[in-house]
């Protein structure tokens, strides 16, 4: 018996168990689904949010759709800055909103990496702004950030 025989033999077998035991795929192939479905919903993000903490630092939090929420806090010290920046894809610019983190106590080019803000929901670039004035004057005492 051949390579090609054995193949065949296989694909009938594999047929042959496929149409005798249609319920337990049906059943299989629903959970699957279900399971997909259900996760997905579960970690969509419903709310985002900045807190700034004056001399503190920043804490950014996210609450799923399930219930659970994520919160990540920035102390002042590593905070560099705060920046609008665009991302290019292969039909439009992304602007999104960004801290610049770096090592303590460290210049502008130590910056180590940049942790996006609000990556679940596009904010419309007016929108940025305002959160960006009021996240620098809050951290910076920023004057010209507000106006």
């Amino acid at each position: 018996m051949g390579i090609t025989s054995a193949v065949l033999l296989m694909v009938g077998a594999a047929f042959y168990w496929c149409t005798a035991h249609q319920d337990v795929i049906f059943v299989s192939l629903s959970i699957c689904a279900s399971l997909c479905i259900f996760s997905v919903l579960a970690f969509s993000t419903v709310q985002e949010s900045v807190t700034v903490l004056g001399s503190v630092g920043l804490q950014h939090s996210k609450t799923y759709w399930c219930g659970l929420s994520t919160t990540s806090f920035l102390p002042l010290p590593v905070v560099h800055d705060v920046i609008i920046n665009e991302g290019i894809t292969m039909h439009k610019v992304v602007f999104y909103l960004a801290v610049a983190i770096g090592p303590r106590g460290g210049s502008v080019q130590d910056v180590v990496k940049l942790v996006p803000l609000f990556t679940s929901f596009s904010l419309k670039l007016e929108a940025m702004e305002k959160i960006y004035h009021q996240i620098r004057t809050c951290l910076f005492d920023d004057v010209t950030a507000a106006s």
